[in-house]
């Protein structure tokens, strides 16, 4: 994959970039790569971001979490990212050579706001990693990283699953 290109996969979103080197991963966990406060940054970026488009906070979903860390192993296994197909709403994230804390993808995913369009809601594949940290709908996150050497993937998993079809007007909110 080339840096910068984004995959549309049904209608969710995962940012691409260059990932080098495949092999077995070593499993170096939330806490042993992403800062023993991975998890809860993550949560609370989300939230911050989500209250200033009146949606409501997302909770940690242990069980959500443990199918992130799953899938985060396995993105660092195969050394590339692709989504899961399990009906789970999701945003992926890699980065290399450098320390990566839950903010710093859920920064990169709200960013995309500049080019959203309130005036026609709907999917796009430039902001469907914004629609989803906002999506209203969405009350469960569940979070991991998995590192390889200096490259890092995050899973961030969301239930009900939103960038649904129909649903973006009563689920992106304006910015308050």
């Amino acid at each position: 994959m080339r840096p910068g290109r984004y995959l549309s996969v049904g209608i969710t979103l995962l940012l691409a970039a260059a990932v080098t080197g495949v092999g077995t991963a070593t499993a170096q966990q939330s806490g042993e790569c992403g800062g023993a406060s991975f998890v809860n940054d993550m949560l609370s970026a989300h939230n911050e971001y989500r209250a200033r488009h009146q949606a409501p906070p997302l909770t940690l979903d242990p069980a959500l979490t443990d199918y992130a860390q799953q899938w985060a192993n396995h993105l660092a296994a195969i050394g590339q990212l692709e989504h899961s197909t399990d009906g789970h709403s999701e945003n992926l994230f890699y980065a290399s050579g450098m320390q990566v804390t839950g903010t710093v993808p859920t920064k990169a995913w709200y960013d995309e706001i500049k080019d959203y369009d309130y005036d026609n809601p709907g999917f796009s594949k430039e902001t469907g990693h914004f629609t989803q940290v906002v999506w209203k709908s969405s009350t469960k996150l569940g979070a991991a990283i998995t590192c390889k050497g200096s490259e890092s993937y995050v899973v961030a998993s969301y239930d009900p699953a939103g960038n649904v079809i129909g649903q973006f007007p009563q689920n992106v909110g304006r910015l308050s």
